[in-house]
């Protein structure tokens, strides 16, 4: 559908879809019946259809939904009973127009639906939010640096070619300079251009300034800049990862431990446990999470240990039982 969507936009020229060519139309018809038929397989799957809306995904996905029923269906209804399927007549009004180019504009929302099929593009999404407050007070920084070099370099060059307001230099104002070395001194867009003119106009103590400035913003700060977000896009790829492998092993072990709950009281005693203990797949997620299998064995009577006088059987809920087996990480060591 992504690509669809590239060539939509490229051939169809029609404000709404009743006066797209029949190839178009039919497209979107296909494309509108399987996304809603697939929402509503999706819903089906909920056991309580109220928990529906507790994923994000799939409201998400509603949404989408909707904006194209809306746009592929009841506006094609809508333009069919007012407007002769057109948008002369009653529809031939600049705010009908406005709302159906929204409607096609709602379109590059469904491009998101990629970063669900491709969790590589979700993670550097993540990463990006994660790395707003540290990229926002780096860019912040050289604002400042920008702000600082542009004063100096308009007051340095006042009166030459480079500061002329007649010349339409560079450097004739404070707000010019800033742009000016940003553009060729930070992020190097013709700066051997301007090395040469102040070469020309002998101006050696600016070209000095200027190779100090290149030193502190294109090479610094900028590389300062890439460095956070690699290390940003690394604590995030780590986090993650992990959270991947937390969810397998409780899916693994919640499996496991309904398989052997005795009692189907849905805790876990000290004899379920070491059932579980003996399973390969259970030891294979938890080698998986880094868990030392041994030691836990070792450690099951302290876990199940009783802490209340009077209890007749120490057990463990399975939340509380997945606290445990995190603290016998190889990482917490």
């Amino acid at each position: 559908y992504a690509v669809w969507m590239a060539i939509d936009t490229d051939l169809n020229q029609a404000e709404v879809i009743t006066e797209a060519e029949p190839i178009f139309f039919v497209a979107e018809q296909i494309f509108c019946s399987f996304f809603t038929v697939e929402l509503a397989i999706r819903f089906l799957a909920f056991q309580w259809k109220i928990n529906c809306f507790r994923d994000a995904w799939f409201v998400f996905d509603l949404l989408l939904v909707v904006s194209m029923i809306l746009e592929t269906w009841v506006m094609t209804l809508v333009l069919y009973f007012t407007g002769e399927g057109s948008t002369s007549g009653l529809l031939g009004n600049a705010s009908i127009l406005r709302l159906a180019r929204l409607m096609r504009l709602s379109r590059l929302f469904r491009m998101v639906r990629l970063l669900r099929m491709v969790p590589e593009l979700l993670i550097l999404v993540k990463a990006i939010a994660a790395a707003m407050r540290s990229v926002g007070f780096t860019l912040l920084l050289l604002v400042i640096v920008l702000y600082v070099f542009g004063i100096g370099f308009t007051q340095l060059l006042r009166g030459s070619d480079l500061g002329s307001d007649k010349d339409g230099g560079p450097f004739r104002g404070v707000l010019i300079s800033m742009q000016s070395l940003f553009l060729h001194a930070t992020l190097l867009d013709s700066i051997s251009e301007l090395v040469s003119d102040f070469i020309v106009q002998e101006q050696f103590l600016a070209l000095a300034l200027l190779y100090a400035f290149l030193i502190l913003s294109a090479i610094t700060i900028t590389n300062m800049l890439i460095g956070v977000i690699c290390e940003v896009i690394t604590a995030v790829a780590a986090a993650e990862k992990e959270a991947i492998q937390i969810t397998w092993v409780r899916e693994t072990l919640k499996r496991m431990m309904g398989g052997n709950d005795a009692n189907e009281d849905g805790k876990l005693q000290k004899q379920e446990f070491f059932q579980i203990a003996k399973d390969k797949d259970a030891v294979k997620a938890l080698k998986a999470l880094g868990v030392d299998v041994l030691t836990l064995i070792e450690f099951a009577d302290i876990i199940f240990e009783n802490l209340e006088e009077g209890q007749d059987g120490s057990e463990l809920s399975f939340s509380d039982f997945m606290e445990v087996i995190l603290q016998f990480r190889g990482t917490n060591t």
